[in-house]
């Protein structure tokens, strides 16, 4: 199809050049002019069948129609100028009008309805108006035009006929109608009918109106003469429009295959507004400008009413304007709310869902494919519920059903809502009722991830009551489970009881090797007792190294001594600290109640008190509270607070132990012993307070005035009794003392305030001083051996007895216990023992003193091995200063005179 419009649209170039070249070389005459007109049948025949052949082409049914109509109105002049030859042949002159002129006139209203055929952009009632007024307006701008150059002197022309003067003015008239064509085309028609067929039929519609014009002015003027060359130039415009309405349905039936709308299609993007509208009324106010000049013309009242009317579209045009500007601005606000909302809903924390009264989701904001996993499309028209734990749906929609039931207010949901990932996230819901609202109709369901802030509550919750190194109940959470099952106790007679555990060796563990150490050891016990004890039964760390478990439902006695004694075991079990085997142990107070009658308070008071017995008795054993325990720790506590105050009131005397030379019988030095002068109890035995006093520490100054008083007493027994060697004191010095910072400083004190030569004072310490830190130990005792005293190791034998540290214990006497003395009386191995240590004492080159010599056969058998030194009741009791001094007296008075 494409050949014969090629064929047609070269045919139309040749006639058009022919008719030219006839003009330009001045061929007029009539039959001239019946050669033109027949070029213009020829011309506008091949026109039709170039716009009808293509109309084929278009694959839209609208613009399939639009043309076949534009090729038929091109048909219809065919038809004019067919006619317009036909007459002239018969009657031998066309005359105006005539039958001709009829087929002419269907020309216009055939291409309007062409154009007003094609296919239209969508628009709004708005838009609709708009365009009307502006199509209205071009028109009645154009109409101005030709009423004042055409249609009004045709039809007032003097020389015309009525018919020839109504059809002359038919003519402009019938322009307005391409005039309202032109509007159509520039205003209305879709993007469909594509850029460049649009501004060729536009440009064919323009020209074919530039002939009318040219046409309906010669007539005006009375220059219109048949065949005349000026006559043939006017026919010109029409010779070009058939070109182009020809080359637009050719370049339109080209681009057929890139068209994809329908009839309906709208524009993707608006056109730019065509300025025809305001060209129609410049030229309208021009012209009645124009004719203001000079005389005032006639017509002059049609002038002013096309100028009025085209005032009235203007201001109509304007209210539109404005009023479709403020419509612009709040849709344009709506739109800038609505992208706000969207994206306020996109990017919040919460997550909105509105559901039906049935639990589906009717809408779902995106924010919860950030929140839940969930994508919004896939929860939609889905149930609720079932994102909801199962646990949690019977009280969900018993909350739901509140909110349906109340028309104000909200209702808050805490539940579980599922991940995506299957976890299940703690989510605090608030429900608005907004059934009655069309636009939502539904339950609003505005829900916020709380799992973060219950979990860390939670957490919180946890450290409040429980211990943050071992993870145990804590003193508080321990207390509060205590009340309660004391409580269910009273209630149900079931007995519950305490065991309260105490490690034994923990503050030497924590002093030699630090508290990162001894923190990996209390978590180490916390595991073992978690093992031990059942998952029913409270363990808590009490505080420092003390542990507490509650056992509640005790079936007897033997249950709970099983339970201590598995602890025992559990804390026996050598620790590993730092690569090493460390052995811990634990001391346990077991504390019932039976009846429920004692407080939370009580109970752990009398754990903790049989507990502190049972140190005493050895420690690594559990004991069970018993009435009088309370009484004796009264007594200690008293007896504590006795002791302070008798250090203030310097309730405490030396009393002296006389060592002898076995060999010689002599007195050699004086062992100082302290005793307390209670104002109520009398004499107190050491045995009575000194293990209290280092408990307390209040042996560090306790120990300081023994070392001063017995320095300063012999040093006056050293010049009142003068032997050679001269006497020497012994004091005892404890642990505490040895460790103190200040030990040093205070035997140098001691020996510059009382003079007494530092080789005269033997400092006495136990064996069991070197259980802690050898190597530090041997480190003290060497600093005190720098001040010049002397040192003797006390109770050898039965604490620490490595020979490797003996030999390098800076140490001069050797101080054989008395249980080995006791010893030598009952078997044959003891007096081999004691050998043993008389022997190894010689070895090492150190003075041997023997203690508790109560019977002559023990002194009998220490002289037999040849022991140096001894003391003992047998020999001499401990006596007071004045006692001692009288014994010295004697002694020394007799050997004297002797």
């Amino acid at each position: 199809m494409t050949t014969p419009m090629v064929v047609l649209l070269a045919l139309q170039l040749l006639i058009s050049f022919t008719r030219v070249a006839a003009i330009a070389f001045g061929l007029a005459g009539e039959s001239q002019d019946v050669v033109a007109k027949s070029m213009t049948m020829l011309l506008t025949g091949i026109t039709s069948a170039t716009v009808v052949l293509a109309s084929r082409r278009m694959t839209l049914p609208a613009a399939r129609r639009a043309w076949l109509i534009v090729g038929l109105g091109a048909g219809a002049n065919c038809l004019g100028d067919t006619l317009y030859l036909l007459v002239g042949m018969v009657t031998g002159e066309t005359p105006f009008p005539s039958i001709a002129d009829g087929a002419y006139l269907i020309y216009y209203p055939l291409i309007l309805a062409g154009l007003l055929t094609f296919p239209q952009r969508a628009r709004a009632p708005s838009e609709r108006l708009k365009f009307w007024l502006d199509a209205i307006t071009t028109t009645v701008g154009g109409g101005v035009v030709l009423w004042h150059f055409l249609i009004y002197p045709i039809a007032e022309s003097q020389d015309a006929t009525p018919m020839a003067a109504f059809v002359g003015a038919a003519y402009p008239v019938a322009d307005l109608v391409l005039i309202l064509g032109i509007t159509t085309v520039t205003l209305r028609i879709s993007d469909a009918l594509g850029r460049w067929p649009l501004l060729l039929l536009g440009s064919a519609i323009v020209a074919f109106m530039v002939g009318d014009v040219a046409y309906g002015s010669l007539n005006v003027s009375g220059l219109y003469v048949a065949g005349q060359p000026i006559t043939l130039l006017a026919e010109i415009p029409f010779q070009i429009s058939y070109l182009l309405m020809a080359l637009a349905a050719f370049v339109a039936a080209r681009e057929a295959r890139a068209a994809t709308h329908d009839s309906t299609s709208t524009v993707q993007h608006a056109r730019p507004l065509s300025s025809l509208p305001y060209l129609s009324i410049v030229l309208g106010y021009g012209v009645l400008v124009w004719a203001s000049f000079g005389e005032v013309p006639d017509g002059i009242q049609g002038l002013i009413l096309g100028v009025v009317l085209l005032t009235g579209l203007v201001v109509a045009r304007q209210v539109v304007a404005v009023r479709e500007n403020e419509r612009l601005l709040t849709a344009q606000a709506e739109r800038r709310s609505e992208a706000r909302f969207s994206s306020l809903v996109q990017h919040a924390t919460d997550v909105v869902t509105v559901i039906d009264e049935v639990g589906k989701v009717t809408y779902q904001t995106p924010s919860i494919l950030r929140v839940f996993g969930h994508a919004p499309e896939m929860v939609l028209n889905t149930s609720f519920m079932q994102y909801v734990h199962p646990d949690d749906r019977e009280r969900g929609w018993t909350l739901l059903e509140i909110a349906r039931r109340q028309t104000g207010g909200e209702t808050v949901i805490e539940w579980r809502i599922r991940h995506r990932d299957g976890r299940w996230r703690h989510v605090e819901t608030m429900v608005a009722n907004l059934l009655h609202d069309p636009d939502v109709a539904g339950l609003v369901l505005t829900s916020r991830d709380d799992t973060e802030r219950r979990t860390l509550a939670d957490q919180l919750r946890h450290q409040a009551f429980h211990d943050t190194l071992t993870g145990l109940a804590n003193r508080a959470l321990l207390e509060d489970r205590l009340e309660h099952a004391l409580v269910r106790a009273t209630r149900v007679g079931h007995p519950l009881a305490i065991l309260f555990l105490d490690l034994d060796n923990f503050k030497t563990v924590n002093d030699s090797l630090g508290h990162g150490v001894g923190d990996q050891v209390l978590v180490a016990v916390s595991q073992r007792i978690r093992r031990v004890v059942r998952e029913s039964d409270t363990s808590a760390r009490f505080g420092g190294d003390e542990f507490v478990v509650l056992i509640e439902n005790v079936c007897s006695m033997d249950e709970l001594i099983l339970v201590a004694e598995r602890l025992l075991a559990a804390c026996r079990t050598p620790f590993n600290v730092q690569g090493r085997e460390t052995v811990i142990g634990c001391s346990i107070g077991i504390a019932v109640s039976e009846g429920g009658i004692e407080t939370a308070d009580e109970l752990l008071r009398n754990a903790d008190v049989a507990m502190f017995i049972g140190k005493e008795k050895g420690r690594g054993r559990y004991e069970i509270f018993e009435a009088d325990m309370h009484s004796r720790i009264v007594e200690r506590m008293e007896l504590e607070s006795d002791l302070r105050q008798a250090i203030e009131r310097d309730e405490f005397v030396v009393h002296y132990q006389p060592i002898f030379s076995l060999e010689t019988n002599r007195i050699t030095g004086l062992e100082a012993l302290v005793r307390w002068e209670h104002p109520q109890r009398g004499l107190i035995a050491p045995g009575a307070f000194i293990p209290r006093a280092e408990e307390t520490g209040l042996i560090v100054p306790l120990g300081y005035r023994v070392l001063r008083q017995a320095c300063r007493d012999a040093r006056v027994w050293q010049d009142r009794f003068p032997t050679e060697p001269p006497l020497t004191v012994t004091v005892n010095l404890s642990v505490r003392q040895v460790d103190h910072p200040s030990c040093i400083d205070e035997v140098r004190a001691a020996l510059a305030e009382t003079g007494l030569p530092p080789n005269s004072l033997v400092l006495e310490i136990t064996e069991s001083f070197m259980i802690q830190d050898p190597e530090a130990a041997i480190v003290r005792l060497s600093h005190l051996k720098d001040l010049g005293v002397r040192l003797a190791l006390d109770d050898f034998g039965t604490g620490f007895s490595s020979l490797s540290y003996l030999q390098r214990l800076p140490v001069d006497v050797l101080k054989v216990d008395k249980s080995f003395i006791d010893g030598m009386s009952t078997s044959s191995q003891g007096a081999s023992l004691v050998q043993a240590i008389l022997g190894l004492g010689d070895s090492l080159r150190l003075r041997t003193v023997a203690e508790g010599i109560e019977h002559a056969d023990q002194l009998e058998q220490l002289r037999a091995l040849r022991c140096g030194f001894g003391q003992g009741y047998f020999l001499s009791r401990p006596r007071d200063h004045e006692a001692i001094d009288a014994l010295l007296t004697a002694h020394f008075g007799e050997r004297a005179a002797a």
